[in-house]
């Protein structure tokens, strides 16, 4: 999977491609990035990073990334309590 796929399966899925920074740090948001030898995905609140997942390729980490938004985006359209607010990510 390239940027430009994994773009187009967001829009198709009606998840925000501004909450997703290829290269640059973000406030807010996911950020897919070279770092070393691997490609890391990372989520951003408030200017902190969490949960560093890193891959071999770019590809892997777009893959991993798509699966965990739309799974997250499953969840919240299923009405999961748990995940209230969840569904202001997505959309």
């Amino acid at each position: 999977m390239d940027r430009k796929e994994f773009v187009s399966l967001l829009i198709q899925k009606e998840i925000s491609p501004e909450m997703i920074s290829f290269d640059n740090y973000i406030d807010e948001g996911y950020c897919v990035r070279k770092k070393g030898y691997y490609w890391v995905v990372s989520i951003w609140e408030r200017g902190t990073e969490f949960n560093l997942h890193a891959f071999d390729s770019e590809s892997e980490a777009l893959q991993y990334l798509y699966k965990k938004l739309e799974y997250s985006l499953l969840i919240a359209q299923s009405g999961d309590k748990r995940t209230q607010g969840m569904n202001t990510v997505c959309k």
